[in-house]
């Protein structure tokens, strides 16, 4: 739920008027902390090995913070649309929704058989 409210509150961020992007602050600091915490809970709290995917967890806060930016600004520099970062951070919060859904079936059709 965080995530989705985030990917909305980026994707409208261009749009908005100075105290909606002031209010949409707080969604994404309540979205990107909470998915911190269950990331960071997880890759420690594994039931297979303890603190076994501890790694990913920080590769992928490092990778998002460093490419999806850049990828973001690069587009924006060639396309010249300032906007575009905007929608460049939503598809990588829909994209990371997508594979967090494939993971999570393909586990549970792990358990069961």
């Amino acid at each position: 739920a965080p995530q989705i409210l985030m990917l909305f509150a980026m994707v409208a961020l261009p749009l908005a008027s100075v105290p909606r992007v002031l209010a949409s602050a707080l969604v994404f600091g309540v979205a990107l902390g909470s998915c911190y915490t269950a990331s960071l809970y997880y890759s420690l709290h594994s039931p297979v090995a303890r603190g076994r995917y501890a790694g990913v967890h920080a590769g992928l806060i490092g990778l998002g913070s460093m490419a999806i930016p850049f990828l973001g600004g690069l587009l924006a520099r060639l396309l010249h649309g300032l906007w575009i970062p905007y929608v460049v951070a939503g598809a990588a919060v829909a994209l990371s929704l997508v594979v967090q859904e494939c993971l999570f079936r393909w586990a549970a059709r792990r358990r069961q058989g």
